[in-house]
């Protein structure tokens, strides 16, 4: 039963969507919505008039994200109990009159990134409106560490770097003496883990005879803001090596 009064809520609001824009009500809402990982969103929309209308009363609010086939979240004045969410999501405003139709995200995932629309009937007529959220989260545990490099004769050892449990894909750069980039030598991937965070892995081949005595590793959120540095410094003793390794932070500026 309660997949079937979804499955009626979204044919609803399809057909609603379909003429919305005969109305003397707009629905606005913020264009870009940002949420941070495990904290709360607000999808924030607000009901706007064309024209003067006395009494208006809004008498149901549907939320739908792009690519789901039920609602997330209901308003209608004719149930008994108006408000119908999904879990995680919640109509922070319990007062529809006062025409703030936002959304409440509880605790932002990875999955919830996307498009969302919300659609508004009133006593004078529809509208709908789109925000995208884009979701965030910042990158931890950067380290670095050497492994020997025996299937090419020409590569002493490998410098590694990682850093995990971050969202969007950020930037891992190399950066040696004098301040030199030495990024295009490395290779990078981003790996996506369980909960659909990143762990980023950059690989520094350093070649027989060429190599500096200090390394660091920057990572760079997707905005391109300097997040933390780890500087690794190699000793060289003929084929022994010794590894030490410092963590420099620095405070991020988005």
């Amino acid at each position: 039963m309660a997949s079937l009064y979804w499955f009626l809520v979204g044919v609803l609001f399809f057909c609603l969507y379909a003429v919305a824009e005969s109305s003397f009500v707009e629905v606005v809402c913020d264009p870009i919505s940002m949420g941070q990982v495990n904290h709360q969103s607000l999808l924030k929309c607000e009901v706007k008039l064309t024209q003067p209308i006395p009494d208006l009363e809004i008498t149901l609010v549907v939320w739908k994200k792009k690519g789901d086939e039920s609602p997330i979240a209901l308003y209608n004045f004719k149930n008994e109990k108006p408000f119908k969410e999904q879990p995680g999501f919640t109509f922070p405003n319990r007062n529809m009159n006062d025409f703030n139709v936002s959304l409440l995200i509880s605790n932002i995932e990875v999955k919830h990134q996307g498009i969302y629309t919300c659609m508004v009937m009133t006593s004078s007529g529809s509208s709908n409106s789109q925000t995208e959220l884009k979701v965030m989260a910042r990158y931890s545990n950067l380290t670095v560490r050497s492994i020997n490099a025996y299937k090419d004769p020409k590569v002493s050892q490998t410098l590694i770097c990682e850093a995990t449990g971050g969202y969007p894909e950020g930037n891992l750069r190399w950066i040696v003496e004098n301040n030199t980039d030495w990024t295009k030598s490395s290779k990078q991937t981003a790996t996506k883990m369980e909960n659909g965070l990143l762990k980023m892995h950059s690989e520094l081949p350093l070649l027989k005879g060429s190599t500096f005595d200090r390394y660091s590793c920057v990572l760079f959120n997707s905005s391109g803001g300097r997040q933390e540095s780890v500087l690794f410094t190699l000793h060289n003793q003929g084929k022994c090596f010794s590894n030490t390794f410092h963590k420099i932070h620095t405070l991020v500026k988005d």
